[in-house]
């Protein structure tokens, strides 16, 4: 009971220092808000979004809905916009926004909730990308569904996949690391990374901070860290490959690694570029960092202990 206390002080604590939000949906524990961020010109943004809305179609006039939409960095707001979607249960469209110039390059929340409605928020987080992309794709997430919705500068709209001349024109393949990550308690440097190109990874032309995947990487049988642990399913690889992919597959990620081995938190508390994972059962909690387009563990050795149980 001590230690669950002190945890519980030290998590005030942190929460007191910064501003925290429990994520109610966010990337990996639900799809009720998602949103990927493109930059066709250098003035306006396409926000790709996908919105569960059923919580809101009681509050619809002439079948549509008011939505407000508000952009937070670490700092507190950065902008805001309101628009209108059709009253459906799911909406998957993109979005055009004369949004701030000075939202290049970083990585906020996004709040999206419904002035009449609940005043709960939707949440989720996205990149604002600093170069032009002038051809982007219609997808709330890394993960792509084929055929790809492609976009172009002259307004056209190609439905393309890979092997295409319209997909050569708008992707590249990405280099990827594939390297295995330490187990989590060692804190010595890491080996030096094993970039290879994948058939499943691609950068889009114009935006190379984030990798797309066009279809799953194979499952790895990574060693368990201790015999009393058995082996993930396949159902759970596949999960930790569709939540956790960016620079690194998602079975091989920092975030992937630990949802492997000790499934969902009991509680995630975030910021636009940290996360803390809270296992309340094992008495531990896990600390990542967004760094250069994928999410890094803060490595500790006091994670030793329940590493080896």
């Amino acid at each position: 009971m001590r230690k669950v206390a002190l945890s519980w002080i030290a998590l005030a604590a942190l929460a007191k220092a910064q501003e925290l939000w429990i994520a109610r949906s966010s990337e990996g524990w639900g799809t009720a808000f998602q949103a990927q961020v493109y930059r066709p010109t250098a003035s306006e943004w396409a926000l790709v979004l996908e919105v569960n809305m059923q919580r809101w179609l009681p509050y619809g006039f002439d079948t549509v809905i008011p939505l407000h939409l508000s952009v937070v960095g670490e700092k507190g707001l950065m902008a805001e916009t309101t628009f209108t979607l059709p009253a459906q249960p799911v909406w998957r469209g993109p979005v055009a926004w004369q949004a701030p110039v000075a939202l290049a390059g970083q990585v906020t929340a996004l709040y999206l909730r419904c002035p009449e409605g609940p005043e709960d928020p939707l949440y989720t987080r996205a990149y604002w990308p600093e170069a032009i992309t002038p051809d982007w794709v219609a997808s709330p997430s890394l993960i792509l569904s084929l055929p790809a919705l492609l976009y172009t500068a002259q307004g056209e709209t190609l439905r393309v996949q890979p092997g295409e001349p319209g997909w050569e024109r708008a992707f590249l393949p990405a280099r990827i690391d594939t390297s295995l990550p330490l187990p989590p308690y060692l804190l010595r440097k890491k080996p030096p990374k094993v970039l290879v190109s994948s058939p499943c990874a691609w950068y889009l032309r114009g935006d190379t901070t984030r990798v797309f995947w066009s279809c799953p990487w194979p499952a790895t049988s990574y060693p368990c860290p201790g015999a009393s642990r058995p082996s993930p399913p396949d159902s759970v690889w596949k999960k930790a490959f569709a939540y956790f992919s960016d620079r690194k597959p998602g079975d091989r990620s920092d975030r992937g690694l630990i949802y492997l081995f000790y499934g969902e938190p009991t509680l995630r508390l975030l910021t636009p570029t940290r996360e803390v994972w809270v296992y309340l059962r094992q008495e531990v909690s896990f600390h990542f960092s967004y760094r250069a387009g994928s999410w890094e563990l803060l490595r500790r050795l006091e994670y030793q202990r329940l590493w080896s149980l």
